[in-house]
């Protein structure tokens, strides 16, 4: 996100929709959809779009400089799309005619750009690149960009490794939606290899436009059909079937999955182009409701952008302004602005308006003659303004002595603020700040509206202590997605080798909210800008939750729900101009505290060397064949151009020394160590750092970092279980914490009847360093010969008020190089059985629970390993036990206690045998009459856990028959009835 100033610009009325309708209606969706035929409005909604083809140099109408009829042609695709006016619209099923609907959306091209000049809504320029991939937005977008604002942009390159499009999901707080806000304006819109825009000219023959079709309905708030998951994923639409996955070519109508008959030909399925032809109601319904209520996207509703420009006479607008900035270090200001001439005749001379808080301070003559779009730069005298001065505006008095001709362009403003210096060590724990205004900070919205920033009483270490609050609990719609910036005095760093930023915060979501946020930059301008690349610390939604959601207002009860964050901003120093600002992203979710602000240099010693981090070691993985990298940070005052860096791993020691550096204090080297060979085991890895400038390291308690991991080549094929005996060495699972040695133990509890039992356990309780991961690893799990996958665990865990233990559930499919899927995620009360204070230890049945996960995107794959991995926030034990994978996806699986279960009986045309072995093995089944004949006999290997059906029973006569398990370890006899 790039937190440039804060948006100057035209005067013009807000638009203050409130954004409770929308999380009524979302929240109700499942409710209305009998309804919503008549739902929305018929007010049919206009949206300026501007088209920026970016191309690699060729001429117009070549490659991917495409001519201007594939634009028009791909708009009215789009205009056919949304309004139900696509002549494929015949090819909906008739099961479907009853939900598809006319959006009520209409995409225009711009007629008007961002100055007021007219346009056709087609940019094009040469890229700066040849191609691009998704990870290239800010990139592409940099080539041409109008504001998001005021116009949908839609990128047209040539993207590769097989990218159709991709488009950014509105800010929103529901669910269904992204739960990464789309917080970066300057990719906000639509992206679309040009081989996939539109239809002919220069478009693949597959084309028919629905690509961007596709990406719209994500832009506009649309999940994909199937939910991104299966049978039991969610797009949030009521009207549309729940479906196993994405469906790809062009099946036949009436396909079936999950049940239902899949709506292939929605939109926001991947079917061919060719057989798309409808969205839904609720879908319809979604998307107005994100275009008249999300940030951006309601203000495309007023934007000027479809309004036709007739050139007038005399008219001079303001262009931008270049002095005063948000932030200015002198209350001298030298004001400097960019006019232009936007009328059809010169302008010979003109006067402009400056004003202080809406208080005329200054009117200055210009007589410089400006032909017909000619832009200058024009200086006011100095000015000298007082510290509290908020807002700058800068307006058109006369043009040639007469009145300009077009009002619209005459004003434009900047809010602003003048901090304070402050000396570094500095700390701010606001007290006072709540009652007398002491602080020195400044607080500031994106749309001068109030900042949401203030001071507060908020328990800590006292109930009386104090803190700044951003407060979004109950903050009206018409907020929703504004910036609210605290910002900090200015400080000198140049006598500084490095600084650090230490501040304490407090956040409690609110449920279902995804987008509350807080970013944290820095400025080196004195807070002209808060550049995307100064970004220190961002999190968003439950990931910036430090304690459970509440849907009351959030207000700390003690210290367990605050969380410290330190960071090192180095790269900083010498900088004599530094701010610090706390930016919030208004989600109207609830409260956030902040407290104990610290900037402080950490460098007290002329050399000292550390290692910051040591990353690319794997916790589990059967790659005994990789390198490392470690991260060695100059803490010390002096630059550093070699040092030595080394490891002793077994009975291997290496050192390196490492030359031709120039390690500038606060800054950072990665070091790679190659790779080398290792067998299977268990391993303790120590890295060491010394001799910086072959001096003695004057702290040498940061020189040594030590990793643990294990090299594991063990393969199971699913099904499998693992109920945890009494050692840990009788299991295939493997226990790590990658930063120390682990905390799981096989811990001893009692069942209902009292008898002894093992389970897996993490000492929450005991464990009161913070953030501790501790891994639980499978063998490599072979799910190649499986169609669908899941599985199930008993869980043990009581919640202590206040504290946010964390389970993650995750997945990886290269043996364990890294895990890219996270499957499950909970913390604090929503993972546990019930509440305790004291530690715990479960005692009866009722003290477990057993959840599912589904697993059927991991099948076909054969080198998966799962992983479960426990965060620890010193909350309390848990217990992990009856870890079972399934080769079926049902979640409620038939429970037995014996080995084997055959029903139904009497059976007719078949009959289901369910298993439930402690142990695999392959069991042969034979079906065998009184009078000795066997009809039928299969085998089955690797048994476990699964139910088969004998289905081939039909030819037999009616009477008893002999079922008959046999296997290794297994000799079993029941009987059963056929009766036809």
């Amino acid at each position: 996100m790039p937190f440039n100033a804060l948006k100057s610009g035209m005067s013009s009325e807000r638009v203050n929709e409130q954004f409770e309708s929308w999380l009524k209606t979302i929240r109700d969706d499942k409710k209305v959809a009998a309804k919503q035929a008549d739902s929305y409005s018929e007010t049919v909604y206009q949206i300026p779009v501007v088209v920026h083809v970016v191309h690699k140099g060729e001429e117009e109408g070549v490659g991917a400089n495409i001519p201007e009829e594939q634009i028009i042609n791909q708009i009215d695709s789009l205009n056919n799309d949304f309004r139900r006016l696509n002549v494929d619209q015949e090819n909906t099923p008739t099961s479907f005619l009853s939900v598809a609907a006319d959006v009520k959306i209409e995409f225009i091209l711009a007629k008007r750009d961002p100055e007021g000049l007219p346009t056709d809504g087609i940019v094009r320029v040469q890229g700066n690149q040849s191609s691009y991939t998704i990870n290239d937005a800010e990139l592409l977008a940099a080539n041409s960009y109008w504001p998001a604002e005021e116009y949908f942009n839609i990128w047209v390159a040539d993207l590769s490794n097989g990218l159709l499009g991709f488009a950014k999901f509105p800010i929103s707080n529901v669910p269904g939606m992204d739960e990464d806000p789309n917080l970066n304006r300057l990719i906000d819109g639509a992206f679309s290899d040009y081989e996939y825009f539109g239809t002919g000219f220069n478009a693949d023959d597959f084309s028919k436009g629905r690509t961007l079709t596709h990406e719209i309905g994500h832009w506009l708030g649309l999940r994909h059909i199937w939910g991104d998951g299966n049978c039991s994923a969610d797009d949030f639409c009521s009207d549309t079937p729940t479906q196993s996955g994405s469906t790809s070519g062009c099946p036949d109508e009436g396909e079936v999955s999950c049940s239902t008959e899949d709506m292939f030909q929605n939109y926001m399925d991947y079917t061919d182009d060719v057989c798309m032809n409808l969205f839904t109601l609720c879908q319809a319904d979604r998307m107005r409701i994100v275009l008249e209520n999300s940030p951006r996207r309601k203000d495309l509703l007023n934007s000027e952008g479809l309004t036709a420009v007739t050139q007038v006479s005399n008219d001079l607008g303001i262009r931008s302004i270049q002095s005063p900035t948000f932030g200015n270090c002198n209350v001298v200001l030298q004001p400097e602005i960019e006019v232009r001439n936007y009328g059809d005749n010169t302008i010979n001379s003109f006067s402009l308006d400056m004003l202080v808080d809406d208080e005329l301070v200054r009117t200055e003559s210009f007589t410089e003659p400006m032909t017909e779009l000619q832009t200058i730069f024009v200086n006011f005298p100095e000015v000298t303004v007082a510290s509290s001065s908020q807002l700058i505006t800068f307006k058109v008095n006369q043009v040639n002595d007469e009145t300009d001709g077009n009002v619209d362009n005459d004003c434009r403003w900047i809010s602003t603020f003048f901090p304070v210096t402050e000396s570094v060590p500095f700390v701010d724990e606001f007290t006072g700040s709540s009652d007398l205004g002491t602080s020195s900070w400044n607080l500031k919205n994106s749309n001068d509206n109030p900042s949401a920033w203030g001071y507060v009483v908020a328990p800590n270490l006292t109930t009386e202590n104090e803190s700044a609050v951003l407060s979004y609990y109950g903050a009206p719609g018409g907020s929703f997605g504004e910036l609210d910036y605290f910002i900090s005095p200015v400080f000198d760093l140049t006598e500084l080798a490095t600084a650090d930023l230490r501040f304490k915060y407090a956040y409690s979501g609110y449920p279902d909210n995804y987008s509350d946020a807080l970013t944290v930059v820095v400025s080196t301008d004195c807070g002209a800008t808060f550049p995307e690349e100064n970004i220190l610390f961002q999190k968003i939604g439950a990931s910036l939750a430090t304690t459970t959601a509440t849907s009351s207002l959030f207000v700390p009860s003690d210290p367990s729900q605050w969380l410290e964050v330190e960071k090192n901003f180095g790269e900083f120093a010498n900088n004599p101009e530094v701010i610090v600002a706390f930016i919030g992203v208004n989600g109207g979710g609830n409260n956030l505290y902040l407290d104990d602000i610290e900037i402080f240099s950490s460098a007290s010693n002329n050399y000292d060397l550390g290692i910051l981090q040591v990353e690319e070691i794997p916790v589990v993985t059967c790659n005994e064949d990789f390198g490392m990298g470690v991260f060695i940070k100059n803490y010390g005052k002096q630059t550093i151009n070699n040092f030595s860096v080394g490891y002793s791993f077994g009975t291997r020691q290496q050192t390196f020394l490492q030359t031709d550096l120039t390690l500038a204090p606060g800054k950072t080297e990665k070091i790679e160590i190659e790779s080398f060979n290792n067998v299977e085991g268990d391993y303790q890895i120590v890295f060491n750092v010394s001799e910086p400038n072959g001096q003695t390291d004057e702290n040498p308690e940061n020189n040594v970092s030590e990793a643990f991991f294990n090299i594991d080549f063990n393969v199971e094929a699913i099904p499998l279980r693992e109920k945890f005996s009494r050692e840990m060495e009788d299991t295939d699972w493997h226990f790590i914490q990658p930063d120390g040695p682990s905390d799981w133990s096989i811990a001893e509890f009692r069942d209902d009847d009292g008898k002894s039992d093992y389970a897996a356990m993490i000492p929450g309780y005991e464990i009161t360093e913070l953030g501790i991961e501790n891994w639980l690893v499978s063998p490599i799990l072979d799910f190649s010969e499986a169609e669908v996958a899941s599985v199930f665990y008993n869980i043990s865990y009581a919640n202590r008020v206040g504290r946010n233990d964390e389970l993650r559930i995750l997945a990886s499919t290269n043996c364990g190089v890294s895990y890219d899927q996270e499957l499950y995620s909970e913390k604090g009360g929503g993972l546990a059985v019930t509440q305790s204070e004291s530690a715990w230890t479960p005692e009866s049945e009722e003290d477990w629970r057993r959840d599912f996960v589904d697993l059927s995107g991991l099948v076909g794959q054969e080198d998966v390993r799962i992983a479960f991995v426990v965060s620890n926030q010193n909350g309390n034990n848990l217990y992990l036990d009856d870890i079972e994978f399934y080769v079926s996806d049902d979640p409620s699986p038939l429970q037995i206690e014996q080995s084997v279960l055959t029903f139904p009986n009497p059976a007719s045309t078949y009959i289901d045998l369910t298993f439930n072995f402690n142990i695999k093995e392959e069991v042969l089944v034979r079906i065998i009459s009184m009078d000795g004949d066997v009809i039928s006999e299969q085998s089955f290997p690797n048994t476990l856990n699964q139910t088969y059906r004998i289905a081939n029973l039909a030819v037999a006569n009616d009477g008893l028959y002999v079922v008959h398990v046999l296997g290794d370890n297994t000799n079993l006899v029941s009987k059963v009835y056929l009766v036809k």
